[in-house]
């Protein structure tokens, strides 16, 4: 399975481009970041990758096949998560929940029971504790996984999420980093939509930065986050990690980075390194005590 994005335009009220010629490529259990502010084009790229949009022009393909093509077999392998999908939550208990997307394909009844059991499970919902429970009873965290829940029971070859951590509290972010790295490990492939260079930094292997839909920057994200870069993420308005902001200003004070620091343990390992070597022929802790 590989998602394609041929010079993909999509052009709304006959003139304005909510994306313009964007081009990327992914694989199996691989993860694409796409960051942005609001209004970049970044929603409008995962209807695309759904299929519930077609582009104005350029091609978007799954296996070769064009989404135009594939149509409603688009939607069926590529999963889409919409930001706050709890809100969608309607069903008396959580099975009923996760099997509604089940029967609208037409899986086996017989399926439809375990596809519910393993997805639950998945999220961190045990499916003995939890599969009989209303989803209304449920906290504010359990109700997105729930929902994610209903995506992932259909089997997606593709997943698209659109701000996955918006509302999440810390814990709660690594509970969601913990199963989308599980995911990629199945072989899933993911698009994460995010403020955050931070949450793609952790997972994904490649990002594009978008602006008023055109790819600003693009690359893995030690690249898309190296030093240099900092400033046009910075007037981007994108979330830019901690660790990458005190190194370039460090870097700005004569500091010299081997590697683009994305975590505060990698600045702090380069930190020590630069520091604890010689100067003038000596370590620092080698120099004799003044009197």
């Amino acid at each position: 399975m590989t998602l394609e994005f041929h010079d993909v335009t999509y052009t709304y009220d006959g003139a304005t481009n909510a994306l313009a010629h964007v081009s990327f490529s992914l694989e199996p259990g691989k993860a694409l970041g796409v960051v942005g502010k609001t209004g970049s084009g970044k929603s409008t790229l995962a209807q695309l990758a759904d299929g519930l949009l077609m582009p104005s022009s350029g091609e978007v393909r799954l296996d070769g096949a064009t989404s135009a093509e594939l149509r409603g077999g688009m939607q069926r392998r590529v999963g889409l998560v919409f930001q706050h999908p709890e809100l969608q939550l309607f069903a008396a208990t959580l099975t009923e929940d996760v099997a509604f997307g089940l029967h609208n394909v037409g899986v086996a009844q017989g399926e439809i029971e375990g596809r519910c059991s393993e997805a639950l499970n998945l999220v961190g919902l045990r499916a003995d504790e939890f599969a009989s429970r209303s989803p209304f009873e449920l906290s504010g965290g359990e109700q997105r996984k729930a929902a994610l829940a209903g995506v992932l029971a259909l089997h997606p070859e593709v997943l698209v999420l659109d701000e996955p951590t918006a509302g999440v509290d810390a814990a709660g972010v690594r509970d969601i980093e913990v199963l989308f790295k599980r995911l990629l490990a199945r072989g899933t492939a993911l698009i994460i939509i995010s403020h955050s260079m931070e949450l793609v930094a952790d997972i994904c292997s490649r990002a594009i930065v978008l602006d008023q839909g055109r790819c600003a920057l693009a690359g893995t994200p030690e690249k898309v986050l190296a030093p240099d870069n900092v400033d046009v993420l910075q007037r981007l308005n994108v979330d830019i990690p901690q660790a990458t902001r005190f190194a370039a200003k460090l870097q700005g004070k004569g500091f010299v980075f081997e590697e683009p620091v994305l975590t505060m343990d990698n600045l702090a390992d380069q930190l020590a390194r630069q520091l604890s070597r010689p100067a003038s022929g000596t370590r620092l802790s080698d120099e004799e005590p003044q009197a």
